[in-house]
């Protein structure tokens, strides 16, 4: 398709709509060229204007779309791209790109891009190769007819994400891993989106294999209830169809321990009044480490009941013993896992027990090892010795 260049460093296929484009500074050196737009500009469907000098935003004048440079949305895209050295300046809600914007090259770049009314540009960290491209929707995810993929339901929820935007979205695309930051305002309502909790709010991408929403994390700053902006690291757009802002619930970073009781036989007929036991406490809580002193009670099933370590628990725990139970103290981190650390010995239930079933209760105290109180839910096991 033949095209005519308008001004130096700014290539125009036959396609686009009537142009009002002004070159402030012209140069023989596309590189360094100057463009200036004042909008009332359409890219069609598969048409692609290039920038590849400094594009300056010009917002007011005459005309249906003053300041705003329009392009298609549908499939076959129309794209405004900007090339490797190719910079922008003036982009604001006045004066911006309605539609998709390209980048070739790898420099950092941020995409001024919008609706019409509103700028919501989205910015990119030097990528180490491809082309990337954006354009922004100030639309319901629910309601979303564009682009491929849509509609994204945000009540399909993935792990840890409590809640996502139903204001606005971004289409994002991209082969190379990017730091991604996206921006909001008043209107973007993430106060009450991340509950009034700046480090609830993350930024989240659909994925269209899941249909879910996960969570790319990110480090927010600004006011929730006026603008700031979100920084994801380690992004690979093309992972994902959509993005917008989410809430998060934070991973938590202490260990979560629980016991675990084996006995291998709980009939205590006479003369037997001993049997041996193993207690394995386990860390269930991914990535974090339980450091000692890690302790655990063993309740006495009677009172004249005792209890004996053997094997390595004789030199992995200390014994501390009261009226009612055992307090054994370990100098053994705990790594996260099912193998955990054991104590095994013996426990006696002396012929004076009357027969019946006797409870042998393990329970992990508060704050063992490092965890927090909340997660003692099931720090608690109980057995049963019978006395024939």
């Amino acid at each position: 398709m033949r095209t005519r260049k308008l001004l130096n460093g700014l290539w125009v296929p036959r396609w686009i709509s009537p142009i009002v484009l002004a070159a402030v500074v012209a140069t023989p050196y596309m590189a360094t060229a100057q463009q200036g737009s004042w909008g009332n500009t359409f890219v069609h469907n598969s048409g692609n204007a290039t920038l590849f000098g400094a594009h300056t935003f010009v917002a007011g004048g005459a005309g249906t779309q003053p300041g705003i440079i329009k392009t298609a949305r549908t499939t076959p895209i129309g794209i405004v791209s900007f090339g490797p050295a190719a910079t922008h300046s003036g982009a604001n809600d006045a004066g911006h790109i309605d539609g998709y914007v390209g980048k070739y090259g790898t420099t950092a770049f941020t995409f001024p891009i919008g609706n019409g009314t509103k700028m919501r540009p989205v910015s990119i960290s030097a990528p180490t190769s491809g082309d990337f491209k954006a354009a922004y929707w100030l639309e319901n995810p629910n309601a979303a007819t564009l682009p491929a993929g849509a509609p994204f339901p945000v009540a399909n929820l993935g792990t840890g994400v409590t809640a996502v935007s139903n204001v606005e979205y971004w289409d994002i695309d991209g082969p190379s891993a990017v730091d991604l930051t996206l921006t909001w305002d008043a209107a973007s309502n993430v106060n009450t989106l991340a509950g009034g909790n700046l480090s609830n709010l993350a930024i989240v991408g659909y994925n269209a294999t899941t249909s879910k929403w996960e969570s790319l994390g990110g480090t927010a700053t600004g006011t929730l209830t006026g603008t700031g902006s979100v920084v994801a690291t380690g992004v690979t757009p093309d992972n994902y169809v959509a993005f917008t802002f989410g809430s998060v619930t934070a991973e938590p970073t202490t260990p979560d321990l629980r016991p675990y009781l084996v006995l291998l036989n709980v009939d205590f007929t006479l003369p037997t009044t001993a049997r041996s036991f193993t207690v394995r406490v386990r860390n269930m809580r991914v990535g974090t480490i339980a450091t000692n002193p890690v302790i655990v009670r063993i309740y006495k099933p009677s009172p004249t009941s005792t209890i004996a370590l053997t094997g390595a628990a004789l030199t992995n725990w200390t014994v501390a013993n009261t009226p009612t139970y055992y307090t054994l103290t370990s100098n053994l981190d705990v790594p996260e896992g099912t193998t955990g650390i054991t104590i095994t010995g013996n426990i006696t239930l002396p012929a004076s027990v009357p027969s019946g079933t006797h409870p042998l209760r393990v329970l992990i105290p508060d704050l063992s090892g490092g965890e927090l109180a909340t997660d003692n839910g099931n720090n608690e096991i109980i057995g049963k010795l019978t006395r024939n």
